[in-house]
């Protein structure tokens, strides 16, 4: 699929939805949502947030997204579209993965780029 394809134009059969999911339909992004990141992108706090998250990544590196979260008080799904962000533009990496000691999940933890310090998370 084109991702240039809006959803819209598209058949049920290129699709290929599978039988548990038939019912739903595609994900659009709601309207309000579009208009709301418009407006922050404007005021400036896309910029601000990407700052601060990584003037605290620098200071506490390795983190991962929900400790960063934290730590700077952005909210963790504004954190996750930071650190995309980052990563995209080549800023923020994940260094590794490790065991979350709490929840006893797979965590990443991100650095910057030029971080050299030691990934053994024990």
């Amino acid at each position: 699929m084109n991702p240039s394809t809006p959803l819209n134009s598209l058949s049920t059969d290129s699709l290929k939805v599978s039988k548990k999911n038939r019912n739903k339909k595609p994900h659009q992004t709601h309207e309000n949502s579009i208009q709301a990141y418009s407006e922050i992108k404007k005021e400036g706090l896309i910029e601000r947030q990407a700052d601060k998250a990584i003037r605290m990544l620098e200071i506490n590196q390795p983190i991962t997204n929900r400790g960063l979260s934290a730590i700077s008080g952005i909210e963790i799904g504004a954190m996750c579209r930071v650190l995309f962000n980052a990563k995209k533009a080549g800023i923020v990496k994940e260094a590794y993965s490790d065991r979350c000691d709490i929840t006893k999940k797979t965590v990443s933890y991100y650095t910057l780029m030029n971080w050299k310090g030691n990934s053994d998370a024990s």
